[in-house]
């Protein structure tokens, strides 16, 4: 059953459906039950079932399709939308080790998106156009 502390019903199946997915009880390319059976499962109407499931597509951790189901992306691909929920896994469970690795993984994250900024600006400067930046730091 879903528990709902100050969110929503749909953030608590997002929780639960996030915990599943995190304890690897769920793994990536393996297929969520059915909207109907994971509303059975949870406690939770078929709608918030459904927005969590919407949810979870926004944030890249699971790509569903009519007909086939929900499935479980690999975490490689998550957006960064999803990096919150991770983190609170982590923390409520004190689960440091994992938690540690969460941030690291977004630190290297961010360490190559500034790495290819850097690189696409930099081809981008034409000979002698650095000086007005120069002089204004």
């Amino acid at each position: 059953m879903v528990e709902k502390n100050n969110g929503s019903v749909v953030d608590g199946v997002v929780a639960s459906l996030m915990e599943a997915i995190l304890e690897g009880r769920q793994g990536p390319g393996s297929r969520l039950a059915a909207e109907r059976e994971l509303a059975t499962q949870l406690g939770a109407s078929r709608v918030s079932v459904r927005s969590a499931l919407r949810r979870l597509c926004e944030w890249g951790v699971v790509v569903s399709r009519h007909g086939s189901g929900a499935s479980v992306l690999p975490r490689r691909v998550w957006r960064t939308k999803a990096l919150a929920a991770v983190l609170r896994f982590g923390f409520e469970r004190g689960e440091w080790g994992f938690l540690a690795g969460a941030i690291v993984d977004a630190m290297e994250l961010r360490r190559n998106l500034v790495t290819d900024l850097v690189r696409r600006a930099a081809g981008r400067v034409e000979p002698g156009s650095l000086g007005p930046a120069r002089e204004a730091v």
